[in-house]
């Protein structure tokens, strides 16, 4: 590790420096997020509702159980810092920088009729994040391509809740990442705050008043962590709030009050600093509607004959965007910004209606026609690999479903499941 790194910590941690760079010695901690029983090897969390350690190297990314969206891989103090608050499942929140999309995806499962914003500036990126999002059937999440100021002419005044997962210079990745090693010099450290800054008072117009930023990095020097806070704080009128004592007892106390950070020779995973705070300022708030396209009286009659045909009790607000049409989870502003998913990707009409894999993930279970598995049943892995299952179901289409998760569409006929699992995923 560079020389200045080296003097960063020696001056941080004083007396534990020499356990830090022992920590290094040992291989990197993995966690997982799971939504279902399994006998993976674990560990749970002081924080979090189903939140562990994973205690073996088992290869779960290719992995039937992840591709049915049972579980999420996450890196155990990345999981720390939406455990800070209590959310209110009827939040509108904003996750800015988003991918891959664990902090996501931990908002999202916490929300019931409220709304998730998740952004990505970049592309590829931002790709992997709806992949992922879709993978785990979540039906309130808004998937955005943007640079986060341009978020700002849409959502003044919008969120109850913003989660800020700062670009930094990864210092907490480098007992797994060697490559964030050579990457970091004291001028990237620098770039990073005063970008992190930036992203602050972008988070700031865009939230409520009484609303929460929930600030997290990756790394350890303060520049990018308390200096960044604090200098926040200088400029606007914002309280600290007290962290959650669960996620404070995983750590420890940060060089502010109420911040906590996270060592790897002393927490639970590789390193996180993280801070909550409130806004006490008054703002306006802009609460224009987003304009959409409704569908087509054809088309609408061929969705709704689709819908009637093969689900129950499934109520949906149709938009077309782009020749797709979605289930419009809220009726908020979206106008003039890159948008990778505007909700429930649906299907498409190509003379009829075309589902699309996203609704069989998301509403699974209000389809007439399901085949329950479990997750060792040697269909399962016929199925991730596109194969046709010769089962006798009644004809129309269905969803293969595995512990109250739905793995993915068929259609049936004659003693045939044609498989619907989009052929990019098919890599087993």
């Amino acid at each position: 590790m560079k020389e200045e790194f080296l003097e960063l910590m020696k001056n941080l941690l004083g007396d534990n420096y020499n356990d830090f760079i022992k920590s290094y010695d040992n291989p990197p901690k993995r966690g997982v997020r799971s939504r279902i029983n399994n006998n993976l090897k674990k560990e749970k969390l002081k924080f979090g509702i189903n939140e562990y350690i994973l205690l073996s190297d088992e290869k779960l990314g290719n992995s039937p159980i992840h591709h049915l969206g049972g579980i999420y891989l996450q890196e155990p103090s990345a999981m720390a810092p939406v455990n800070l608050v209590d959310i209110n499942p009827s939040w509108n929140c904003l996750d800015m920088c988003a991918s891959p999309g664990g902090k996501s995806g931990q908002v999202a499962e916490r929300l019931i009729d409220g709304i998730l914003v998740s952004n990505e500036i970049d592309k590829k990126r931002c790709q992997t994040l709806f992949q992922n999002m879709e993978r785990m059937g979540y039906d309130n999440v808004i998937v955005t391509n943007n640079d986060p100021k341009d978020l700002t002419n849409n959502f003044k005044g919008f969120f109850d809740l913003i989660i800020l997962d700062a670009p930094c210079s990864g210092e907490g990745m480098f007992r797994k990442d060697s490559e964030a090693i050579s990457m970091w010099n004291l001028g990237n450290v620098d770039t990073c705050a005063k970008r992190d800054l930036d992203l602050l008072d972008y988070a700031n117009i865009m939230l409520k008043t009484g609303g929460i930023i929930i600030y997290s990095t990756c790394t350890f020097n303060k520049y990018e962590d308390e200096f960044a806070i604090t200098e926040f704080l200088k400029k606007h009128d914002y309280s600290v709030v007290k962290p959650n004592i669960n996620v404070l007892k995983s750590g420890e106390k940060g060089l502010i009050d109420g911040a906590v950070r996270m060592y790897p020779h002393t927490s639970v995973g590789e390193g996180q600093f993280m801070c909550v705070i409130q806004k006490n300022e008054e703002i306006e708030a802009t609460n224009k509607k987003g304009k959409f396209n409704k569908l087509e009286s054809k088309e609408l009659k061929l969705v709704n004959e689709f819908i009637n045909e093969n689900t129950t009790n499934l109520n949906l607000n149709l938009i077309k965007k782009n020749n797709q049409i979605y289930h419009l989870i809220k009726d908020i502003n979206l106008d003039n910004l890159n948008v990778l998913s505007y909700g429930v990707r649906i299907g498409e009409i190509d003379k009829r209606f075309i589902p699309n894999h996203h609704l069989f993930k998301v509403f699974g279970n209000n389809f007439k026609l399901k085949l329950e598995l479990k997750i060792d049943d040697p269909n399962v892995i016929k199925y991730l690999r596109g194969e046709q299952l010769d089962i006798e179901l009644p004809k129309g289409y269905g969803v293969i479903m595995i512990d109250g998760l739905s793995l993915g569409g068929f259609k049936s006929s004659d003693g045939v499941l044609k498989n619907l699992y989009p052929k990019g995923l098919r890599n087993f």
